[in-house]
This record gives C-alpha cells, sequence and structure tokens, in this order.
C-alpha cells in the first residue's frame, strides 16, 4: 500500500478519536444514576427515572426490575410515614383529650358553686321576709358568673327561673306592683333591698327623697352587670369562633377580653394558651421553610 494512502486512512481512523467519546458513553449512565438515587433513597426520583427508561426501550428488562424495585419502596417508605403520621396525630389527639378533660373537670368545679348560688338566692327570694338577702345573693350570683363559650343557656335560664320565684312572692304580698305583668325587672329587685316603704302603693313618691335615688342606682347597676355578662358571652363566642378556624392572633384578643373582665376563666385561659402555641409552631414551620 502507498504510504500516502495508509496516512490517509490514519487520519480518518483517528479523526473520530480525537472528537471524544458519544454523550450517551460519557461520564455516569442514566441507569447508573438512578440505581444511586435508589441507594440515596430517593425512591420516587429514580422511579420516575427508570420509567422514563423502559419507556424508551421496553425491552430493557433491567430498567423494568429495577422500576419494580423503586416502586415497591415508594410505597412502603409512604406507608411508613402515614403510619408515622397517624402516630404523630393519635399522640396529639391524646394529649388533647386529656387536657380538654381537665379543662372540664376545672370548669364543673367551679360551676358547682355558682349553681349552688343560684339555689340558695331562689330559696330565699321565696320568702317575703328574705328577699333583700336574695336580692344581695342573686347579685353575688351574676358577679360569680363564668362566662364560657356553652353555658350562655344556662345563664339565661337561671336568671329566667329566679325571677319567676321573685314574681310570684311579690305577687303574693303586693299583687298590684306586678299588675299585668307576668315577670319583675330590675326595678322590683332594687326595691327589695330598701324598706317596706318601696314596696308600697306609693313606689314612686317615697317617703325619703334619697331612697328613691338609692333604689334607681341599684337597678341600673344591676342592668348593666346583665348587660356586660351578655356583651362578654357574644365575645368569647366569637373568639371561639376564630380560634375554631385557626385564626389564633384574632382569637387571642378575645380570649383576653373574657379574662380583663372574669380573671379566674379557665376556658379563656386554656384557649389563650393554645393559640400562643400553634401561633408559635406555625412561625417556627415558617423558617424551616
Amino acid at each position: 500500500m502507498k504510504p500516502r494512502l495508509v496516512l490517509g486512512l490514519i487520519c480518518l481512523c483517528a479523526a473520530p478519536c480525537l472528537a471524544g467519546p458519544p454523550p450517551s458513553l460519557g461520564g455516569e449512565s442514566p441507569f447508573e444514576k438512578n440505581r444511586a438515587l435508589m441507594e440515596r433513597g430517593e425512591y420516587r426520583a429514580a422511579m420516575l427515572g427508570f420509567m422514563e427508561l423502559v419507556m424508551a426501550d421496553p425491552e430493557n428488562s433491567r430498567a423494568r426490575e429495577h422500576l419494580r424495585l423503586a416502586g415497591e419502596r415508594v410505597v412502603k417508605k409512604e406507608r411508613e410515614a402515614a403510619l408515622a403520621e397517624k402516630r404523630r396525630i393519635l399522640t396529639e389527639a391524646n394529649s388533647s383529650r386529656r387536657l380538654i378533660m381537665t379543662l372540664r373537670a376545672a370548669k364543673e368545679k367551679r360551676s358547682v358553686p355558682w349553681r349552688a348560688s343560684l339555689a340558695h338566692a331562689a330559696s330565699l327570694a321565696g320568702d317575703i321576709n328574705k328577699v333583700k338577702e336574695a336580692v344581695l345573693a342573686f347579685e353575688q350570683w351574676l358577679k360569680g358568673v363564668p362566662v364560657y363559650s356553652d353555658n350562655k343557656k344556662e345563664f339565661l335560664g337561671g336568671i329566667a327561673r329566679i325571677k319567676v320565684v321573685f314574681y310570684r312572692t311579690i305577687k303574693s304580698k303586693y299583687p298590684y306592683l306586678v299588675q299585668g305583668r307576668t315577670t319583675v325587672d330590675s326595678r322590683d329587685l332594687a326595691s327589695l333591698t330598701f324598706s317596706q316603704e318601696s314596696m308600697s302603693e306609693s313606689a314612686d313618691h317615697y317617703v325619703e327623697t334619697n331612697q328613691a335615688q338609692k333604689v334607681l342606682e341599684k337597678a341600673d347597676r344591676l342592668r348593666r352587670v346583665e348587660r356586660q355578662i351578655l356583651w362578654h358571652y357574644r365575645i368569647v363566642e366569637k373568639a371561639t369562633e376564630l380560634y375554631c378556624r385557626t385564626h389564633y392572633a384574632e382569637s387571642m384578643a378575645g380570649f383576653r377580653d373574657v379574662l380583663a373582665f372574669d380573671a379566674f376563666n379557665e376556658e379563656a385561659l386554656f384557649f389563650l394558651d393554645q393559640a400562643q402555641k400553634r401561633l408559635g409552631l406555625a412561625a417556627a414551620g415558617n423558617e424551616l421553610k
């Protein structure tokens, strides 16, 4: 063979070598990359990678086998994660249940004497000779009301019941004072705390000028306390609703208002503490993102 021809063949053979290996042969192959993902525990990414290889070459048995393995591990990992989440939720639920039971017990412990105080006031209200004490006992009952999200009906029912007792007592002794009415008002109750003259037929013209003023002030005080209690019931209902809708910051303002009125309110203390914790957890979660 002529030297020139041999030199030409050598150049032709050497040309591809000078350009380097084909891209598919350079570095780690797609199969090896996906297998490395599996070894690192990134099973879902590996599964998707092997799926692409199988779609490109359905006869690739190695890719099909590793696709199956990656899929099984994805399912296993997700099942384990689901079980761990279930255990976490159950643990949190049990903890919350214990807190709720503790809260209920605390509320009931406080409600028992509150109910007893109403029963005591009602028993006094049934005796015409003890109505002055009854009104004072009723006022103490009002001042001691625990404003909870679930006892508003009991509060209103208590007021209605004791007013029925007062009405019957007044009607039996002074029927003309409640003529045409079926209940008593704060003015009637205030009058009971002063002399018998307050309950006379000339109730609008008291013998003592300052006595009339005292009755009016007492009546206004009773009305004001009832209005304040009803107002705080609306606040605690709204705050509880906001908490349940996960508006924790907004709910905290309401619970603080309730505590300003009822400093020993266990329910408001409980939800205020829970709202603070949940806001803290949310803030910590945002920092991790």
